[in-house]
Formats: structure tokens, sequence, C-alpha cells
């Protein structure tokens, strides 16, 4: 499996664009939340939509590459693959498929936080410039101090967004190398995260996910509740959405989750797993 380097991502970034746009064109083509019909996950077409569901969730977040704004880490859709999976196949080939979706939702996490990162590497160079400029007082016959500190104000919006969605993205990408079972190729992820994460501006020692927050579980979180009515396994909630409560969710700091991803052996996360924490109430039809 190999990853691509940061030069030859930005020498393509034009084409990861477009093919970004592609995606969210199908996906909303697809999706029953804004269309028609329902997610049965005992149908392998189904299960084929929610796949790829989960895939577009690595790839949004920046409106200005065509996509939504949505950053959270789909939490209870990573359940609903896994529960479908296992609904059709062993428990051994269930977790093969839910791994294979969890590398390649990390493969383009990694391209979008080069393309992105990029994108605030240039905003903060933007910014000292503006505030070298401004410490030089007036250079001009023209007063510019209104229309500096506006341009200012602008790339200082530009950037925090731009942080923001990193911060994310990234929190995204280690809850998924944590859910890696081999540990050879947890290894290797999380090299690339390192190469990364120090162009990125990310506070390690500030930086947690919160299970309820960050993963759109809870109601204070940033994401509307849980739509659960496309989910034919969920139908008989007889309800809108669905939401857990606060202290239910747990909190991990970003040593706690390099831990987890550092251990030693082929095991699943050693702090929280899709597949068997914070439950949503599936019923599936026996086969």
């Amino acid at each position: 499996m190999g990853f691509t380097k940061k030069s030859e991502v930005l020498r393509s970034k034009d084409q990861f664009l477009s093919s970004i746009h592609a995606v969210y064109e199908k996906e909303k083509q697809q999706n029953p939340i804004i269309g028609k019909g329902t997610m049965n996950l005992e149908k392998l077409d189904d299960l084929e939509r929610m796949y790829f569901h989960i895939k577009v969730h690595a790839i949004t977040g920046l409106l200005e590459f065509g996509t939504s704004n949505t950053y959270s880490i789909p939490y209870w859709d990573i359940q609903a693959l896994w529960f479908g999976f296992k609904h059709h196949f062993s428990n051994a080939e269930a977790r093969r498929r839910l791994e294979k979706n969890h590398f390649e939702s990390i493969q383009a996490i990694l391209r979008y936080l080069i393309i992105a990162g990029d994108l605030l590497s240039i905003s903060r160079k933007n910014l000292n410039n503006l505030s070298a400029f401004m410490s030089f007082g007036k250079i001009t016959r023209s007063d510019l101090t209104k229309e500096t500190f506006q341009v200012k104000s602008d790339w200082e919006s530009i950037y925090k967004r731009l942080k923001d969605v990193v911060n994310a993205k990234y929190k995204h990408l280690v809850f998924l190398i944590d859910q890696i079972y081999s540990s050879k190729l947890r290894s290797r992820l999380i090299l690339k995260t390192d190469e990364l994460s120090a162009n990125l501006d990310i506070d390690v020692n500030s930086l947690t996910i919160d299970i309820g927050f960050d993963c759109g579980l809870t109601r204070d979180s940033y994401r509307p509740p849980y739509y659960i009515p496309v989910f034919t396994q969920l139908s008989h909630l007889h309800s809108e959405i669905y939401v857990v409560e606060k202290n239910i969710c747990p909190l991990f700091t970003h040593g706690q989750i390099m831990k987890s991803i550092n251990r030693p052996v082929n095991s699943k996360s050693r702090l929280i797993d899709p597949s068997s924490d914070i439950l949503l109430p599936w019923i599936f039809n026996s086969k």
C-alpha cells in the first residue's frame, strides 16, 4: 500500500478537487436523506451506498472545495456499515471490509489535509505580511489603515475557518487510524500523519476527541441530531432523530489516542469501537 507524497498531491491538486466534485455530486444523487427512499442495510446495494457515504465524509468540510461544510466523524454511519456487513458476512470478512473503508477514507483525508494545509500556510503568510506592513506605519500618501484592518480581518476569518476544518480532519484521521487492526499498518499511517501535523498548526497538547460532540452523537454537537427515518433497521423507533446523553460519551486526549494507536499488537482500539460501543438499537431480520 503506497502513500502519495506531498509534492505529488500538490502538483495534482486540481485533479483531486475535480474528483471531489464528482464524488460529492454522486453522493447528492444517491443520499436518501435529501432524496427519496430508505437505507435498508440488509440489501447489498444499500450497503454499498453507505460504504460510499462514509468515504464522502473524508472530503467534506470546505465549501470552496465544492462540498458541504460537514466535518464530523461519521461514528454511527461506521456502525451502520459494520452491522450491515455482519448481517451478510462472517465477522472476519465484515472486519476486513470495514477496515478497507477506513483505509480508503484515511488516504483521502491525508490528501485533503495536504491541500488544506497548503491553504492554511498561505493564509498564515498573508497575515504575517499584513502585520509586517502595519508595523511600518504610514508609508504612502494615502492612509491605508482602514483598508489594511479590513483585509487583515478577512484573512483572520479565512484562517480560523481553515484551522477549524484542519483540526476536525486531523481528529477524523487519528480516530480512523486507531480503528485499524494491524499494528504494522497503524505504524505506517501514523508516520505519515506526523509528517503532516507539523505544518498544520495543530496544538496536540490541547487536542481532544469528544465522542459526543466530534461524532455528532449529542445535542450540543455543531451537527444536527442524527437523522434516522431513512434506516429500515431503525424504523421501530418511530422517531426523526437519535441522540445520547453527554455523560455516556468519553473524551480522549491526543496522548491517549497516540498510546492506543501505538499498541504493539494486532487488535481493536483500546479506547472505543463503533462496532461495540454506544450502539444504536438496530434490528435486522433473521437470515
